[in-house]
């Protein structure tokens, strides 16, 4: 049995248009539909009926939501400066260019943007690179970093740099004058 009319106007949805539409649950869309409005024949006794159909969409604008789409999510991002340091008489550094520094290092990854209209929050991390320790002359007390660097003029000897960044000097036996 078809509505009569005065029912069928009770049973028409109306439009919709708020943030805070009850069966999406998520306040940070914006929920809207035009409704419906019947028409009747009254001589045939019957109204049109329509269904309504409801659009939840994040809305910075209208609702407060971080997002609308990916766009709208900033990366995770990281800044970090790794300083050369000494160990010992040895400098351990990251980018090998044998000089007491420092090594700036940057990261990001992407966000994006979840149905709830929330931006993801993902982790990055700045690691510091490979480190390498070496003698390097007059830096960190560093005597030498190669035999050359510890010649002592004296053609007697054996000029040796050390391991612990320190030079040897051995004498060698000869014959003849001095």
């Amino acid at each position: 049995m078809p509505l009569r009319p005065e029912e069928l106007l009770r049973e028409q949805p109306a439009p919709i248009a708020t943030c805070f539409y009850v069966p999406d649950g998520i306040s940070l869309t914006w929920d809207y539909s035009a409704g419906f409005t019947s028409a009747c024949d009254e001589s045939h006794d019957t109204c049109t009926q329509g269904n309504q159909t409801i659009t939840h969409e994040c809305s910075i604008e209208l609702c407060g939501a971080e997002c609308e789409d990916n766009g709208d999510c900033g990366p995770s991002e990281c800044c970090a400066t790794f300083n050369d340091t000494c160990t010992g008489l040895k400098l351990t550094e990251y980018n090998g260019n044998k000089i007491k520094d420092s090594t700036q290092v940057s990261n990001s990854t992407l966000n994006t943007c979840l149905a709830g209209c929330t931006c993801t929050d993902n982790p990055v991390t700045c690691n510091p690179p490979s480190s390498q320790t070496y003698c390097v002359k007059d830096v960190c007390g560093a005597q030498c970093d190669d035999n050359s660097d510890c010649n002592d003029g004296n053609a007697n000897t054996i000029d040796t740099c050390l391991a612990n960044c320190t030079c040897k000097h051995e004498q060698q036996f000869f014959c003849g004058i001095i």
